[in-house]
C-alpha cells in the first residue's frame, strides 16, 4: 500500500497482522536480528521499522508500542552482549593464571 508525499513522491505503508506485530516483537527481545518490523544495526541498536501499519491501532499508538519494545530490546542485547563479554574474558583470565597445588597436610 502507497500513500503520495507531496515533496518525495510515493511513501511506502507495510500493513502488518496483530500476529506478525507479536511474534517479531517476542524474537526482537529473544534477540533475533531478521525482522521486519524491527531493524537492528550493527551495534545491536534496536528501532521499529519506517511506515509499519496494523489495522486496528492508529499510527501514533503503534509507533509508541514499538518503541517501547525497541528500547527493551536493546537493552536485552546489551546485557547479552555483556555477559558474554565477562564470560570469555573471564575465561581468558582462568586459563592464563596457573593453578597452584594445594597445601599438602603435614
Amino acid at each position: 500500500k502507497q500513500q503520495r508525499s507531496v515533496l518525495h513522491g510515493p511513501t511506502p505503508h507495510y500493513e502488518v497482522t496483530e500476529q506478525k506485530i507479536v511474534r517479531e516483537t517476542i524474537w526482537a527481545l529473544c534477540g533475533s536480528t531478521h525482522l521486519f518490523v524491527y531493524v537492528v544495526d550493527e551495534s545491536g541498536s534496536v528501532s521499529p521499522r519506517q511506515h509499519i501499519q496494523a489495522a486496528h491501532y492508529t499510527e501514533e499508538s503503534l509507533c509508541h508500542a514499538l518503541n517501547r519494545f525497541s528500547k527493551l530490546a536493546t537493552k536485552l542485547t546489551q546485557v547479552r552482549r555483556f555477559i558474554s563479554e565477562s564470560l570469555h574474558n573471564a575465561s581468558r583470565v582462568a586459563v592464563a593464571t596457573p593453578r597452584t597445588k594445594p597445601p599438602s597436610a603435614a
